[in-house]
């Protein structure tokens, strides 16, 4: 898990005809909130 898995998704992705925008990588210790809050900021 963590960044690398995310990068590696996006690779998959970028492999297959996608076109990933961004990834949101949250440490240990975030809250429901905070997540939350960030992908209402990933998604603009």
């Amino acid at each position: 898990n963590g960044a690398g898995l995310a990068m590696a998704t996006m690779d998959i992705i970028k492999m297959n005809g996608g076109d990933p925008a961004n990834f949101l990588d949250v440490g240990g210790g975030v809250t429901q909130d905070q997540v939350f809050q960030a992908f209402k900021i990933v998604a603009e």
